[in-house]
């Protein structure tokens, strides 16, 4: 990224591999970066930097795929929001909340999630994204302390989803 027009690299857990940064958040003097490392044997790992030091979080299954792709910093508490691929293949949404995983529900059970934000004010942790309804349609939303909220799409057959999500108190 780019700091006052100078250029600031981020350093990857392999320089043989894809890495990725998403978002970006600043809290005081420090900046962090969401993203995702490939490791040694090309998995991909969750975390962040932060101050350009590389903060890796524990994947829940150590043999699948796990991504983040928001991250948001309240006081001391570093939320990462991503998903992770379980043992069938599906992407489980929820968010680690100084690297302790937290699951968020699913409209079904047996159909990925995505979560694209997270935002907390106050006590209340807000995470942005979308689950697929059983007509199998993309459906944008929000979860506020672990309860989904559907927002109702502009045409109900078509996806929708949810971007940055803003909470304006």
């Amino acid at each position: 990224y780019w700091k006052n027009g100078i250029w600031i690299g981020l350093t990857p857990l392999d320089a043989t591999k894809d890495s990725w940064v998403w978002p970006f958040f600043v809290s005081g003097s420090d900046v962090y970066g969401a993203g995702q490392n490939t490791d040694g044997t090309g998995l991909i790992v969750p975390g962040y930097w932060k101050n350009g030091t590389w903060i890796g979080l524990t994947p829940l299954d150590a043999t699948k795929d796990s991504c983040i792709w928001t991250l948001f910093v309240s006081g001391g508490d570093v939320y990462a929001g991503g998903d992770y691929l379980n043992s069938l293949g599906v992407n489980l949404p929820g968010y680690w909340k100084n690297g302790t995983w937290i699951d968020l529900p699913r409209l079904e059970p047996t159909v990925g999630a995505g979560v694209s934000s997270v935002v907390v004010s106050g006590s209340d942790v807000y995470v942005g994204g979308i689950c697929p309804n059983s007509s199998g349609v993309w459906v944008p939303g929000y979860w506020k302390n672990g309860i989904w909220t559907g927002l109702p799409p502009i045409d109900p057959t078509k996806d929708a989803k949810v971007e940055p999500l803003v909470v304006v108190e």
